[in-house]
C-alpha cells in the first residue's frame, strides 16, 4: 500500500478568513483551502503520508513565509499538528509560473516527481494557473500508468461563490459559507470511459469488471441487491471475454446465460451511477446483442467479435467449429454437438464432398458406432448449402488457413499476416451468406 499524498498549489491573493463546507461537514474561519482540506480529507493521515504544497517567488512571499501583523500559511502548521494532523507537510518552492508550454512541462515534472509508486493522491485544484485542472488531470493518468498511482479525489475550494475578497470581508464570519466541491464524479467517468473503450475496441473486460467490483464496494447495505447486480454483471463480462478469448465455444454456444447478462445490464440501468454513464452502459448492451441463448448461431457471432478485435487464431477456430456445430446440430440435435465422435463424422462428411471419395474411418470410432449412416445424414445436410462444404475446406487441410495459422507460419508456402486476416475475414462472410 502506497502513501497517501496531498497537492496543492498557493495562490498569490492576500486570501480572506471564511467557513469552508463539504457534505455537512464545516471547516470554520479559515484563511487557506488547503488548511479546510487537510482537515476535512487528511485527519486520520500518518507521519509516512505527505502534503506537497508548490509555490511560485510571489505565492512563497505573500502566502507562506512568516509575517508578524499577518499570519500565513508556515505559521498555521504548528496548530494544524497540535489539531492531531500527523501528515508531513512539504513547501516546493521555485514553482514555475507556467507562463508559457516550457514551464508547464516544468511544472508538471516537478508534481510527477513528488510522486511513488502506488501512492494514493488527493488534488485540490483551487488556486494557481487555468492550466491546472488540465494538467492535475492528465497527470494523474500518467503517474497512474507508471507509478501505480489512485485518484482518491479531485476538489475545488469555490470562494467565488461568496463574491469578491472586500465584500466578504464587510459579511458576518458566520455567513462566510463557501463549498468545497468534489470532482470525484469526473474522475469516475473518465475511468469508467477508458474501461468501457477497452472493452468495446479490444474485447477486453478486466479493467470493468474491476471498476463494477469497485462500486460495489461503495453501495450501502440496504441496497444489497443493487451490489448483487453489478457483480454478477461484472463476473458475467469477464466469463464472455475469457471464453472469446481462449476460443470456448461450448460456453459461448450452449451455456452462457446472455438473457442473464442483458437483464443484469438493464437492472444496473437504474442504479445510482452518474448520469453520464448511462450511454456509455449502452455500448455494452449493443456489443452483446448478436448473441442469445442456447444457438449456433452465438459461434458466428463468435467469430465477428474476435474479427473486430484483431483475434484472427481464435476467429479461425470459432469459424470451423462452428460449421461442424451447425452440422451436428441441424442432424442429431444439440445435445450430441459436444460428441467427438460426432465432431469427427463431421469432418469426415465435408472431406468426402470435397475430396470425392470416402474418408476413412477415423480409430477413435467404436465398431459398434454407425459412422457411414452419421456421415450420409450428415453429407445430405450439407448438400442443401453447397457453399458450406467449400467454404469450409479453406479452413482445413494441410494448406488450410488454420494449419497455417497454428504451425504459426512454419510452413511452405505460408500466408502473410495481412492475407490471412483477409481470407478469414472472407469465408465468414461467404459462410453468413450461405443462410
Amino acid at each position: 500500500m502506497g502513501r497517501k499524498v496531498f497537492i496543492s498549489f498557493m495562490g498569490t491573493s492576500d486570501y480572506v478568513p471564511v467557513n469552508y463546507v463539504f457534505e455537512g461537514k464545516r471547516i470554520d474561519n479559515v484563511k487557506y483551502i488547503q488548511e479546510a482540506m487537510m482537515r476535512l480529507f487528511c485527519s486520520d493521515w500518518t507521519e509516512n503520508d505527505t502534503a506537497y504544497i508548490f509555490l511560485t517567488e510571489a505565492a512563497k512571499a505573500r502566502n507562506w513565509d512568516p509575517k508578524e501583523d499577518n499570519e500565513k500559511f508556515s505559521q498555521r502548521i504548528p496548530k494544524l499538528r497540535e489539531g492531531g494532523l500527523k501528515m508531513q507537510i512539504q513547501e516546493i518552492t521555485e514553482t514555475p509560473e507556467g507562463f508559457d508550454s516550457e514551464q508547464v512541462w516544468e511544472l508538471f515534472e516537478m508534481v510527477f516527481s513528488c510522486l511513488e509508486k502506488d501512492d494514493e493522491v488527493i488534488f485540490d485544484i483551487t488556486h494557481s494557473f487555468r492550466s491546472i485542472p488540465m494538467l492535475g488531470m492528465i497527470l494523474m493518468n500518467y503517474a497512474k500508468v507508471l507509478k501505480g498511482v489512485k485518484i482518491q479525489g479531485v476538489y475545488y475550494g469555490a470562494f467565488e461563490k461568496l463574491g469578491i475578497a472586500k465584500n466578504v470581508l464587510k459579511m458576518p464570519e458566520h455567513d462566510r459559507n463557501a463549498p468545497i466541491i468534489s470532482l470525484n464524479d469526473f474522475v469516475k467517468l473518465q475511468e469508467w470511459t477508458g474501461a468501457i473503450n477497452e472493452f468495446d475496441k479490444f474485447g477486453s473486460s478486466q479493467s470493468l469488471a474491476k471498476l463494477m467490483k469497485q462500486e460495489v464496494k461503495t453501495i450501502k447495505k440496504e441496497s444489497i441487491d443493487d451490489a448483487k447486480q453489478i457483480q454478477l454483471l461484472a463476473n458475467q463480462l469477464n466469463k464472455l471475454s475469457a471464453a472469446l478469448s481462449t476460443c470456448r465455444g461450448q460456453d459461448i454456444i450452449s451455456t452462457m446465460d446472455y438473457e442473464g447478462l442483458n437483464n443484469c445490464l438493464s437492472s444496473n440501468r437504474d442504479h445510482d451511477f452518474i448520469s453520464q454513464l448511462h450511454p456509455l452502459l449502452q455500448k455494452i448492451e449493443k456489443k452483446i446483442e448478436p448473441f442469445t441463448n442456447k444457438s449456433w448461431t452465438n459461434g458466428l457471432a463468435a467469430v465477428s467479435w474476435c474479427l473486430d478485435h484483431e483475434m484472427i487464431q481464435q476467429a479461425a477456430t470459432f469459424l470451423m467449429e462452428t460449421i461442424q456445430t451447425l452440422v451436428i446440430e441441424n442432424t442429431f440435435g444439440n445435445e450430441n454437438i459436444t460428441n467427438f465422435h460426432y465432431r469427427e463424422c463431421a469432418s469426415c462428411a465435408f472431406f468426402e464432398i470435397n475430396r470425392g471419395r470416402e474418408a476413412d474411418v477415423p480409430r477413435s470410432i467404436p465398431e459398434d458406432f454407425d459412422f457411414d449412416g452419421v456421415v450420409d445424414k450428415m453429407k445430405e445436410f450439407i448438400q442443401k448449402y453447397p457453399n458450406l462444404a467449400k467454404e469450409y475446406s479453406k479452413l482445413v487441410g494441410g494448406k488450410g488457413l488454420r494449419n497455417d495459422i497454428n504451425h504459426c507460419g512454419f510452413s511452405d508456402p505460408s500466408r502473410s499476416a495481412h492475407t490471412i486476416k483477409e481470407q478469414v475475414k472472407q469465408i465468414y462472410e461467404n459462410v453468413v451468406n450461405v443462410f
